[in-house]
C-alpha cells in the first residue's frame, strides 16, 4: 500500500513538471510569428508583390508565474502578393521559419529546434476595415536528459480590425485576434518512468491598440498588447496511469514599438521591440522588405492603349 501511495505521489510530482507540456511554449512561439507575418501585410508598398526576412530573438526570465525560461532566435522568410478588387484589397502570402530554443524546466534543460510553414490572407475594404486567417504547420525536435523527441502541431488564426486616420498622418488600429489548433501526441521515457501525452487543443487571445503616424516614407507605431492563453497540455499517461492536466491560465501585457523605412527604392528597413509588463520577456527583430511588380489598381489608371493607323495617313 505504500508503494502504491509512493508512486501516486510520484506520479503526481511528474504531471505537474512534466517536460512534455513544455511543448506548449512551441504553441505560443509559432503563434507570435503567425502573428507578426499579419503585421507585416498592414505596411504600405508601391509593388504589388513582396518579400521579407525578418531575425527575431526573445528572451525571457520569470518573476510572476509559474517558472518557464528561454532564450531563442528565430529566422523567419516571407512572400506576398496583392489583389485589387472594387472596394477592397486582398493580400496572399506564405512563409518559412526555423527556431532554436533553450528552455528551464523545473527539472532540468530542454533545448529544441523546429521549422514551420504558413499560409496567410488579409482582406481590407477601403473603409480600412480588414479580416485575416492565417494557418501554420510546425515541427519540432527536442532534447531532454539525453533523450529525443519530437512533436508536430496545426495553428489557425482569426482576426478583425481597423484603422482610423487622425490628423497629421497619425492613425488609430485596434485589433482582436484568436487562435487555436491541435498540438499532436508525444512520448518520452526518462529513468524508467514513461510519459505519453494525448493531443491537445490551444486557446489563445490577443487584442492590441496601436498608434502610429506616417513620416514621409517612414512610419512609426507603438502598440499596447494584451495577450490571455488557456492551455495545460492534452492527457498524460504516467506507466499507464491516466491523469488530465490542469488548465493554466496565463494573462500578460506587452508595450511594442517598431519603425519601417524606406532607404532605397522599392527596399525597406524594419525593426521591433516588445516588452513585458509582467516578466522580463523581450522581443526583438531586425528585417527587409524588397518591392516589385505593378499593381492592378495603377493598371486600371494608366492602362496601355494600343492605336489602330488612320487611313491614308502615316500616323499609328
Amino acid at each position: 500500500m505504500r508503494k502504491v501511495l509512493f508512486f501516486l505521489a510520484f506520479s503526481s510530482l511528474l504531471i505537474a513538471d512534466s517536460p512534455l507540456f513544455m511543448q506548449t511554449h512551441f504553441v505560443s512561439l509559432e503563434q507570435s510569428l503567425q502573428r507578426r507575418h499579419l503585421e507585416q501585410l498592414h505596411y504600405p508598398s508601391l509593388g504589388s508583390w513582396r518579400t521579407w526576412g525578418i531575425v527575431h530573438t526573445r528572451i525571457k526570465q520569470t518573476f510572476i508565474g509559474q517558472k518557464n525560461d528561454f532564450i531563442e532566435m528565430m529566422p523567419q522568410i516571407g512572400v506576398d502578393k496583392e489583389f485589387s478588387m472594387l472596394h477592397s484589397k486582398v493580400f496572399l502570402g506564405m512563409d518559412v521559419n526555423s527556431d532554436i530554443v533553450t528552455l528551464t524546466h523545473p527539472q532540468g534543460t530542454i533545448t529544441g529546434k523546429s521549422y514551420g510553414l504558413g499560409g496567410y490572407l488579409l482582406w481590407k475594404w477601403d473603409n480600412e476595415i480588414f479580416t485575416s486567417f492565417s494557418i501554420k504547420f510546425a515541427h519540432f525536435f527536442e532534447e531532454y536528459q539525453t533523450q529525443f523527441f519530437n512533436n508536430a502541431l496545426v495553428l489557425f488564426d482569426f482576426g478583425v480590425g481597423k484603422r482610423f486616420f487622425l490628423p497629421n498622418e497619425y492613425f488609430l488600429q485596434p485589433e482582436l485576434n484568436f487562435g487555436t489548433g491541435i498540438l499532436l501526441d508525444s512520448e518520452l521515457s526518462v529513468n524508467g518512468v514513461n510519459e505519453v501525452m494525448k493531443p491537445w487543443a490551444p486557446f489563445s487571445f490577443l487584442g492590441s491598440l496601436g498608434i502610429g503616424k506616417m513620416l514621409g516614407k517612414h512610419q512609426v507605431q507603438t502598440k499596447i498588447k494584451m495577450l490571455y492563453d488557456v492551455g495545460a497540455g492534452g492527457e498524460l499517461m504516467v506507466n499507464g496511469i491516466s491523469t488530465l492536466a490542469t488548465p493554466k491560465q496565463k494573462f500578460d501585457m506587452f508595450l511594442g514599438i517598431d519603425y519601417n523605412a524606406e532607404f532605397l527604392e522599392g527596399s525597406t528597413f524594419y525593426v521591433y521591440a516588445d516588452f513585458s509588463a509582467l516578466n522580463l520577456d523581450i522581443a526583438l527583430g531586425v528585417g527587409f522588405k524588397f518591392e516589385f511588380g505593378i499593381k492592378e489598381s495603377d493598371l486600371l489608371k494608366f492602362p496601355s492603349r494600343s492605336l489602330k493607323k488612320l487611313p491614308n495617313t502615316k500616323i499609328k
